[in-house]
């Protein structure tokens, strides 16, 4: 498990870690009971951590591993509001925010591909359930 009961999505758990730093998951993939997909990136590990969590189709997950869109496309023609999970006293909080409104240094680098060859056997996995 790795996100606990998203307002209409449910519990996400982890299906693939895209990119990671130092052991820590930072591009990831999630799919809830439903087996609809998210695309996730951890946007803050110096201050505390948080994260932006959007449904993404399938097809739009392949385009992005195959570097053929950036990461920060995926996030803006997923065509949903961007889900912020935050922690605070409270634990983890979500709220949901369109796109256009988070904030620029939250944002992945415009031309930030993943270009990580292994891969290929998501993108068959992805695509056989296309």
């Amino acid at each position: 498990m790795f996100f606990f009961n998203i307002p209409q999505h449910g519990d996400l758990h982890l299906d693939k870690i895209l990119f990671s730093f130092e052991n820590v998951p930072m591009i990831f993939v999630c799919r809830n009971n439903k087996n609809e997909y998210f695309l996730c990136q951890c946007v803050d590990v110096i201050t505390g951590i948080s994260w932006m969590i959007t449904p993404v189709s399938t097809k739009l997950l392949i385009r992005m591993i195959k570097d053929e869109i950036s990461v920060l496309t995926a996030f803006s023609e997923s065509g949903h509001d961007i889900i912020l999970a935050d922690f605070n006293k409270k634990g983890l909080v979500f709220r949901k925010v369109p796109f256009c409104d988070i904030p620029l240094d939250e944002l992945p680098d415009q031309n930030e591909k993943l270009e990580n060859s292994n891969l290929y056997d998501y993108i068959v996995e992805l695509e056989s359930i296309q």
